[in-house]
Parts: C-alpha cells; sequence; structure tokens
C-alpha cells in the first residue's frame, strides 16, 4: 500500500516489528497444528507419551510450576489434558475442577482421577465460554495452552470466573536445560499457537486489557526454564 507522498506504507507486521511467516512455515505451522490436533483427540492416549518424550522426561515438572502460591482452595485447570496436574492439585489440597475441549481427554482425565479416588469434576467447554458462573474459583491454571491462550475472549472469560483477589497462572513454554532462552523451542512454540516469539513480550498487556494484572518471568524448574504469567484480578 502507497501512502499519499508515494512512498510504500509499511503493513502491520512490520510498524508491530513481526517477521511474516513464509509460504513453507505456514506450511509447516499448519502441518504441526494437524499433528497436536490429532493428539489431543484422536490419539489423546498418546499424549503423555508424547510429552514426556519431547521434553526429556520433565513435562510434569515443568506443569507443576503452576502450584506454587495459589490463592484460596477453588481451582480450574483449564485444558486439563490427561488429568496429571488435577492430581496434583488435589495432592496439594485444593479442590481441582477441570475444563477441556477433547472429550477424548475428559476420559484420560476421569479414568485418571478415578485411579487415585479423586473427584472427577470435569467439564467440556471452550476456554472462549467458559460453563461456569462468575467469580466462582480462587484460582485458574493453565499449562502449554494452544491457540486459545491469547484470544481476547478467553482473557475475558479469566476475570469474569475469578473471584475478587484471585490469580491465573499460565505457563506459556519451556526451555530445556542448555538450550538459549529465546532460541529454536520457544520461537516453535509460540508460532505452532499463531504467535510470534515478539509476542510474548505483550503478554502482561494484553492481560491488563482484560482486566487481569500481572508480569511474565523465566522460571528455573527441574531440566530447564519455564516461562510463566502470574495475573491477579483486582479485589
Amino acid at each position: 500500500m502507497r501512502s499519499r507522498s508515494g512512498r510504500t506504507a509499511p503493513s502491520e507486521p512490520s510498524r508491530l516489528g513481526l517477521r511474516r511467516l513464509s509460504r513453507l512455515e505456514n506450511l509447516r505451522l499448519a502441518l504441526m497444528r494437524r499433528v497436536f490436533g490429532l493428539l489431543y483427540h484422536q490419539m489423546a492416549w498418546s499424549y503423555d507419551a508424547v510429552a514426556w518424550l519431547v521434553s526429556g522426561g520433565y513435562w510434569r515438572d515443568w506443569g507443576r510450576t503452576v502450584l506454587v502460591d495459589l490463592p484460596g482452595r477453588r481451582v480450574l485447570d483449564l485444558g486439563h489434558g490427561t488429568g496429571q496436574l488435577l492430581v496434583d492439585l488435589w495432592t496439594a489440597g485444593y479442590h481441582a475442577f477441570g475444563c477441556d475441549l477433547s472429550h477424548a481427554m475428559g476420559r484420560l482425565a476421569r479414568r485418571r482421577l478415578e485411579g487415585h479416588d479423586l473427584p472427577a469434576r470435569l467439564v467440556c467447554g471452550r476456554a472462549q465460554q467458559l460453563p461456569f458462573s462468575a467469580g466462582c474459583f480462587d484460582a485458574v491454571v493453565c499449562t502449554f495452552p494452544a491457540e486459545f491462550g491469547g484470544k481476547p475472549e478467553t482473557l475475558a472469560e479469566l476475570e469474569r470466573v475469578l473471584a475478587p483477589g484471585g490469580r491465573a497462572v499460565v505457563v506459556l513454554a519451556a526451555v530445556p536445560a542448555g538450550a538459549d532462552r529465546t532460541g529454536w523451542l520457544l520461537t516453535r512454540l509460540f508460532r505452532l499457537a499463531g504467535h510470534s516469539a515478539a509476542d510474548g513480550l505483550s503478554v502482561p498487556t494484553q492481560f491488563e486489557v482484560a482486566g487481569l494484572r500481572g508480569a511474565a518471568g523465566w522460571v528455573p524448574t527441574p531440566g530447564g526454564q519455564v516461562l510463566v504469567v502470574r495475573l491477579c484480578k483486582p479485589g
């Protein structure tokens, strides 16, 4: 697009300092989304094994980062997956609830909870339209969210279901030990979710717009570091 002066106006991605993805990168992204779609649904039974493999065995340790300093007792695990974190929440003394769009993940999580003689308070639903009343949770946790994580509708729902003074803790990405924190893994995780790696810098601002205040930071864990966003609803 040309401006009135005749100069070529910068595109929106250029103004934001983001690089356009090439056709090959978009194709690779679409393929990866398809693979992860299968993992969440038709091949959900293999999810734990794949997560363990790609993380060098540290996937569950990375997810447990959200357990630090959660307020209250009623906690929602958004995108609960196979239910490992739900078990950890109950073991830590919280009353855990789960919401996931995948029916297959719901079945696996229910089976895991019942195997530990724990309540299976699970619902199938979308992050952009949570089937819960306003202010009913003291905390919401979410680990490695897919594309739903940064959507404005999701952020608005987090703010709605949190009680005043409640907190949301999101593990966005992880970098294994020995890898540069701005290296290949973080970049690919953000691109897989439909973002560029630079989007992580604007996460706190986005959440503030949704009525939640917080900040992002790297937290050392077994096997590497995780990028954690901690947010608080004023109360």
